[in-house]
Formats: C-alpha cells, sequence, structure tokens
C-alpha cells in the first residue's frame, strides 16, 4: 500500500474516532445529530490537514504532502456533503 493511501485511512479512522467521541460526549439522541458532528469534524479536520500539507510542500519529499492534500479535499467534501444532507429542506 502506498504511503498516500495509508495516510487516508489513518485520517478517516482518526475522524470516526473523534467524531464518534464528540457524539457520544454531547449526547446524541438521534443519528442525524451523530452524523452531524461527525461531518463538522471531517470537514474541519480536512482544513487542518490542508494546512499541514501545505508546509509539507516545503521539503523534498513530497508524497507526505501529496497523502495530506489528499485526504484533505476528501474529507472536506464528506464532511460537508455529511452536513449539508442533514438538513432538511420544507419547500411549500
Amino acid at each position: 500500500m502506498k504511503l498516500q493511501q495509508k495516510i487516508i485511512l489513518v485520517s478517516f479512522a482518526i475522524v470516526l474516532l473523534l467524531g464518534s467521541l464528540m457524539a457520544a460526549g454531547g449526547g446524541v439522541d438521534r443519528t442525524t445529530d451523530f452524523f452531524m458532528y461527525l461531518g463538522m469534524t471531517g470537514f474541519f479536520a480536512g482544513l487542518v490537514q490542508l494546512v499541514v500539507g501545505l508546509f509539507l510542500l516545503i521539503k523534498t519529499d513530497k508524497r507526505y504532502a501529496q497523502g495530506f492534500l489528499m485526504s484533505a479535499g476528501i474529507l472536506m467534501v464528506v464532511g460537508f456533503t455529511t452536513c449539508t444532507t442533514n438538513f432538511s429542506m420544507n419547500m411549500h
């Protein structure tokens, strides 16, 4: 398995763990609240990884930067879509 794929998998595992802990600590009653916490955690973790990936571009080994930037993009997209699908649209 490539280094970039390992970084993506570890990032998703950390986001799932942190999102679950945040939801459990917040006393989530419904599954929509759980996915809202998970989506917010994923989106903001993606932002953090984007900044880290940009700083890693300075190094000579670009594999770490590629892994963090790919993971950041995927986490932000998945987190954003998870959050926005939980909003119910009432169109009358």
